[in-house]
């Protein structure tokens, strides 16, 4: 997704907030109840996946640029480690 909108013209920004607003919110709506632990609470499940979008946004789009500027990589390769990154936190939050 993110490759395809920066293909398409996007900026890193934008295209990155495209991009892990759809594959978050696919996982949050497939995996509510194991990732968030919420067999009945659906406000405070949101509320979470929120503020960690919102991490994971700012984050992601700081350190893209960052290793572009940084070490030459084409951005898509910050995105990679990024998701990594991202999955990992992720995973150790449950």
């Amino acid at each position: 997704m993110f490759a395809v909108l920066q293909i398409l013209g996007l900026t890193t920004g934008v295209a990155n907030g495209i991009a892990v607003a759809c594959s978050g919110s696919f996982n949050f709506l497939m995996n509510r109840n194991i990732t968030f632990k919420a067999s009945s609470n659906f406000w405070r499940s949101v509320a979470m996946f929120v503020a960690l979008y919102i991490w994971n946004f700012l984050f992601g789009t700081w350190f893209i640029g960052w290793a572009a500027a940084m070490f030459g990589c084409p951005e898509v390769v910050g995105k990679f480690i990024t998701m990594a990154m991202q999955g990992i936190w992720g995973f150790f939050a449950v």
